[in-house]
């Protein structure tokens, strides 16, 4: 006799999918009442069988034997015992037809045992693919053909693939999707080796997605604890940060707004962010960062030159001469000087630094930022394009190296490690016709509206950063 299903063998709802073939003359093995024997006890609630035009009667055979009514059984027939495509889209579809009965794939088995080896594979691609409960097969493990049944769960297998995935979406910054397959896995049923390699990817996930939210401090403390791992497991090297990462990082994580401490560093990691925002085709997101880390040059340049806070201006330290224009960005709730990117450039070049005359000579770096105040995410209501994004990009950089040494060499060191920077910017450089920017092309072809009236003229607003 056929030993009964030991583990959730009673278990209501329990759907079967059994491949089955012809029988050959004279076997003295009845593979067909083997088969009826296994599945009996496991009271099955639906059986699909699939059979060629010649094995159908197997299949009847099988389902009458169960007793089930005709709603809960069903004969698939293929038309090649020997085409893997067509047994493989065939259990595909009546698995996906299961589902959309309201049958949970982890109540669904594929009983395999019979059928041609090629039909046999086929349905086992198609069960792994969709993450079923489990393969069941029949052996004979006797000289009297006694059939011993072998259940094998498909969580390792299924495992790889959404390990694959994970580690896709990470590459392309999609943290928070990557984070989610790994906590949905069912890491009881992987192997020891899966599971450490599981840990070891959602720390990874916890932690870039914390170094691009600028919690430098956590991602420290979380890269630390995977760190060991990473070398053990070849798809998460290209995660591994140098050296250099960790000193930059070090430098950042010791960055201090209340004393104007603002690192080369820190500018790079923002300048870096922007790149990635441009990755995404974040084109707002991207200009808002490289808006900060130029605003946030000139106020590292103010503090180290001259002991000058942007947050709060002495207004001794402003030479007599331009007291006037800088008095006029006191502001009233704390009657504090304020300074935000231009008139801290502004009060560069009054000082005599460099930058400060460099801001100046950019016309198309002021030129965006006037066109930004267009944009959504700004004061107006616009999308901001990557080709403007790029634009600004090239300003900020022109406008960092004049102090910073090999800028661009500094941020490609310390960017993610899997991400490449000239490769990046060469793409994104390639924007096609009719991509994001033809919105804003159609709109500048406009015909010119005609003129509103004239209306009284009003005192000029000062503009802001």
């Amino acid at each position: 006799m056929t030993p009964s299903i030991k583990e959730n063998s009673q278990a209501a709802g329990l759907c079967y999918i059994v491949t089955v073939g012809t029988t050959y003359p004279g076997s003295s093995t009845d593979v067909v009442q083997a088969l009826i024997d296994d599945l009996r006890p496991a009271n099955p609630s639906r059986v699909v069988v699939l059979a060629t035009k010649d094995s159908v009667p197997n299949g009847e055979r099988i389902v009458k034997a169960l007793g089930l009514p005709p709603a809960q059984q069903r004969i698939r027939v293929i038309k090649s015992a020997q085409s893997l495509d067509e047994a493989y889209l065939a259990t595909t579809q009546e698995i996906e037809r299961l589902l959309q009965a309201g049958v949970n794939e982890h109540d669904i088995i594929l009983q395999y045992t019979a059928g041609t080896k090629v039909m046999s594979a086929g349905a086992v691609l198609a069960a792994v693919n969709h993450g079923v409960r489990s393969l069941r097969y029949l052996y004979s493990s006797g000289p009297k053909g006694t059939s011993t049944p072998v259940t094998t769960s498909i969580a390792a297998v299924v495992a790889d693939s959404k390990f694959q995935l994970a580690v896709k979406f990470t590459e392309e910054l999609r943290f928070r999707p990557a984070n989610d397959i790994i906590r949905e896995m069912p890491l009881e049923q992987l192997t020891a080796e899966q599971q450490e390699y599981a840990r070891a990817l959602l720390d990874l996930t916890y932690a870039y997605a914390d170094w691009d939210n600028f919690r430098v401090k956590d991602f420290l403390r979380r890269y630390r604890a995977c760190e060991s791992c990473l070398k053990d497991f070849p798809a998460l090297a290209k995660f591994r940060i140098t050296s250099h990462h960790m000193v930059a990082l070090a430098s950042i994580r010791k960055a201090n707004a209340m004393d104007d401490s603002f690192p080369d560093e820190l500018i790079i990691d923002i300048v870096n962010n922007a790149i990635r925002r441009l990755v995404e085709r974040r084109a707002d997101d991207a200009i808002i960062r490289l808006h900060r880390a130029a605003e946030l040059y000139a106020q590292a340049l103010l503090k180290e030159n001259y002991d000058i806070r942007t947050d709060d201006v002495e207004i001794r330290k402003v030479p007599p001469r331009n007291r006037m224009a800088f008095e006029s960005e006191r502001r009233l709730d704390d009657a504090k000087i304020k300074l935000g990117l231009r008139k801290s450039y502004e009060l560069l070049e009054i000082l005599g630094h460099p930058v400060g005359a460099a801001f100046r000579e950019h016309q198309n770096f002021r030129t965006i930022l006037d066109e930004r105040r267009n944009f959504v995410l700004a004061h107006g209501t616009r999308p901001a394009t990557t080709k403007v994004a790029l634009a600004f990009y090239n300003e900020v950089e022109a406008l960092l190296i004049n102090l910073i040494q090999n800028f661009r060499a500094r941020a490609a060191a310390q960017q993610f490690p899997w991400i490449d920077h000239e490769t990046i910017l060469s793409r994104l450089s390639r924007i096609p016709v009719g991509d994001e920017t033809s919105e804003v092309n159609r709109e500048e072809r406009k015909p010119a509206e005609p003129p509103a009236p004239v209306k009284p003229k009003r005192p000029a607003k000062r503009k802001r950063d």
